[in-house]
């Protein structure tokens, strides 16, 4: 596979995963997604998949052909996280538990509220989308020698990953390290 194309392969995944992602607020917004489970909502929406892709790998193609087109994604991004806040804050934060731990249901009013602000992001969520496949169209019009940043930070960012895997194997390796008789001690 070539840069170009894995290139294009990422920003495939990167809108699959927005939808996902959409997806899990509609959920929320309607109170049908366990909030208890913090780990399956990031906040940080340079955390989330799609953030994470828009800030490190589209950025890479700044250039005078895709820099209106990535920052009209950047700003459509910003505004469909700042509709996700106002979910999670009506939704999770003033919908605490009862004293019993039991989960309350979703007053009208919160469900009202985030309905608004989901059809928000339905409406910025399309227009992500569109531009989603502007960039698209504008990369494919690039020739390959185009991508030969972006595949030296593929390299690099490999290479990144390979070390930490290295180091987290060799933390596990001097955990599991015994000594003394019979193996009575375990060094950490």
């Amino acid at each position: 596979m070539t840069h170009k194309e894995t290139y294009l392969h990422h920003l495939h995944q990167a809108r699959v995963e927005h939808t996902r992602w959409v997806g899990m607020i509609k959920l929320l917004s309607a109170g049908l997604l366990d909030t208890h489970k913090q780990e399956d909502i990031e906040l940080n929406m340079s955390d989330i998949d799609f953030g994470k892709w828009l800030e490190q790998e589209a950025m890479l193609f700044r250039d005078n052909t895709c820099v209106d087109t990535l920052y009209e994604i950047e700003a459509l991004w910003k505004s469909i996280h700042n509709n996700f806040m106002q979910i999670y804050e009506v939704c999770v934060s003033k919908n605490k538990s009862s004293l019993f731990g039991r989960k309350k249901p979703l007053s009208d009013g919160a469900i009202q509220i985030s309905a608004v602000h989901y059809q928000e992001i339905i409406t910025l969520s399309d227009k992500l989308k569109q531009k989603l496949r502007l960039l698209e169209k504008q990369l494919n019009a690039k020739g390959e020698d185009e991508f030969e940043t972006y595949g030296n930070y593929l390299i690099a960012k490999e290479h990144e990953v390979n070390l930490k895997i290295a180091e987290k194997s060799k933390k596990e390796k001097s955990k599991n390290v015994v000594s003394g008789a019979r193996g009575a001690y375990v060094s950490e």
